[in-house]
This record gives C-alpha cells, sequence and structure tokens, in this order.
C-alpha cells in the first residue's frame, strides 16, 4: 500500500449502527439492492435491517464528505447479540451478506483491515459509496435528512478497566442519568443544530479532521449526546468514573470552527470560564480578592497550585484513588 493510500484510508468514520429510517423509500431502496444482486434466496429481517443501516451510513457520509472512508469490523466477536449497546441488532452474517451484496453491484469500494508494517498497529476495514450506489439512492429519492437516530440508543456507558464496554443491570442512578439525557437529547433534537460554513470552509475543515488520527468525520445527522463512565465493576461502586459527554458532532469540531455554529439558524458564543477550577477554590475560601488581576496560579504567600491538568485532576476527584 503506497503511503497516498494509507493516508487517504486515514481518513475515516467509523461505522455509525444506530442508524434507522421510518421512510419506505429507504426500505424499498434497500430491497431493490438485494433483489439486483441475486445473492438471497431467503430474506431475513436482519439483512433487510442491516442494509437500511448500511446505505444511510454511507449516504450520509459521501455527502457531507465524498473523500472520507466508513471504517467497520470484519471480527465475528465484534458484532454482540443481545447486547443493549447494539440495539439494532447489527449481526455479522447479516451485515457480511449485505458487504458482499454492495461489492458485488460495485457498490461500495472496499480496503481490507491490514496492519502497518512501520508501526505495527492495525486497521479496520474501509469502505465507501461508489458513484453509481449514490445515483442509485438519488433515483429512488432517498437522501441524509431520512437518516434517524434509534430510540433505543443506549445514552448509559460503562467500561472496565480495560476499556471493555460492560453489560450491567439499571440501578437508581443510571436511571436518573438517562432520564436527564433524554430531556437533554429531546431538545436538542427539537432545534436545528447546523454549522455555517461554506464548501471551501468544509473541505479545509476535514484536511484538518483528516491529518488528526483521533478525529472522525464530521456527521451533521450525530446529535444524540451519551455519557461513557470508566474504570468501573458492577460489583462495587461501578458508577462513580467519568461520566464525560460524547456523540454530538460539535464535541468533534476542530476549535476554529466552533463559532460558525447555529441554533435554529442564529448564531452561537462559546463561553470558556478561565482558570475555573482555581477560581472556585479561591470563592470557597472567601479569597477572591487574591486573584484580581494577578497571576491566579503564583499568588505569593498562598500555597502553589498545580498546573492546570493536575489541578484539573484533584479537583473532580473526591478519594485517593481518583473517584469523581
Amino acid at each position: 500500500m503506497n503511503n497516498d493510500i494509507f493516508l487517504s484510508l486515514l481518513n475515516s468514520k467509523p461505522l455509525d449502527v444506530h442508524k434507522t429510517s421510518h421512510y419506505k423509500e429507504v426500505r424499498e431502496c434497500a430491497l431493490d439492492i438485494i433483489s439486483r444482486s441475486g445473492r438471497v434466496k431467503r430474506l431475513t429481517k436482519e439483512v433487510e435491517e442491516n442494509m437500511m443501516t448500511l446505505l444511510l451510513d454511507l449516504q450520509v457520509t459521501h455527502n457531507y464528505n465524498p473523500g472520507v472512508w466508513t471504517a467497520l469490523s470484519m471480527n465475528r466477536n465484534n458484532y454482540s447479540a443481545g447486547s443493549r449497546y447494539n440495539e439494532l441488532r447489527i449481526s455479522y452474517k447479516p451485515l457480511m451478506k449485505c458487504i458482499d451484496i454492495l461489492l458485488s453491484l460495485s457498490l461500495i469500494d472496499m480496503y481490507k483491515g491490514w496492519i502497518d508494517r512501520s508501526s505495527g498497529k492495525s486497521f479496520q476495514t474501509r469502505i465507501r459509496a461508489t458513484t453509481e450506489l449514490i445515483d442509485l439512492m438519488n433515483e429512488w429519492k432517498v437522501w441524509r435528512g431520512m437518516a434517524e437516530r434509534s430510540d433505543s440508543f443506549e445514552t448509559v456507558l460503562i467500561k472496565d478497566r480495560e476499556k471493555y464496554l460492560l453489560e450491567y443491570e439499571d440501578n437508581e442512578m443510571v436511571v436518573e442519568i438517562r432520564d436527564k439525557l433524554q430531556i437533554i437529547n429531546a431538545a436538542i433534537n427539537n432545534a436545528h443544530v447546523d454549522l455555517n460554513i461554506t464548501i471551501d470552509q468544509w473541505k479545509e475543515m476535514h484536511e484538518i479532521i483528516a491529518r488528526d488520527e483521533n478525529k472522525c468525520a464530521i456527521d451533521l445527522t450525530k446529535t444524540t449526546l451519551y455519557r461513557v463512565f470508566n474504570n468501573s465493576n458492577v460489583n462495587a461502586d461501578w458508577l462513580l468514573e467519568g461520566g464525560r459527554w460524547y456523540g454530538g458532532w460539535w464535541l468533534e469540531l476542530p476549535s476554529e470552527y466552533r463559532r460558525y455554529i447555529t441554533i435554529n439558524n442564529k448564531l452561537t458564543s462559546e463561553i470558556d470560564f478561565s482558570n475555573l477550577h482555581p477560581r472556585i477554590l479561591y470563592t470557597i475560601e472567601g479569597c477572591e480578592e487574591l486573584i484580581e488581576n494577578t497571576d491566579i496560579y503564583d499568588i505569593s504567600g498562598v500555597v502553589h497550585i498545580p498546573a492546570q491538568g493536575e489541578q484539573s485532576f484533584r479537583f473532580n476527584v473526591n478519594t485517593h484513588s481518583g473517584r469523581t
């Protein structure tokens, strides 16, 4: 694999298994493609639903940036049946059947998973819609606005110390967190959150994103927030660490583009509280006058405050083990 192809494949996003649609055009398009292939003797609901999810994700990705690839695992073990994190029941065999159908009709390009010999790092398989697939979906009048987020999408994710997702039983804390997220997500979904930039700015933004392997292409249909709790143990106090928010496309934006976010066609402003944690500490102790017009990290006669990363950590934990 030459370097240009390698860099192109890095410009990718994971398959969004939570995309669905109630529009008949999407279902009819999926059924048409399955029928054209002649590779399915007995159509199952799983193949039909998996094909719809694939088509929606490929079409949305192409619409926002035709150069972006979709990364997906070809490992059977990564598709857990009955998992709360896989509510659309994306399963290995039906998904592989859909990939095979799309390949047979030349509706997708694909690079199988590989290992980069220079770094030893492994990469998942990449797929991307061809012009033929986009033309076919256009014939069925399928467009990105028909892509929806599943109502049963799990918004409370819990990981163990090895960063693997844990299956768990709900408790009062989980239910409360999920209920609050439902209210917030409902408010977001009732608004129109967009990015007011030109086509050239959109391309430039994705060029920046492509250079950072920790960032994914922006998908403006991803507006559902969820929270991730880490280092958890379902046999102990297992929902006390982490809780960071993820999911909204605006969280993935390069900082210089945040000022272009609009809500219901109105411009927004990002409020940044400078030195928030030490200011809270001084205020709690009634020492606000010490931090006026001075370096908050170096005040004569006051114990030195650690650098931002360390003091932020100390402020947000309540035990020696680092639990928040």
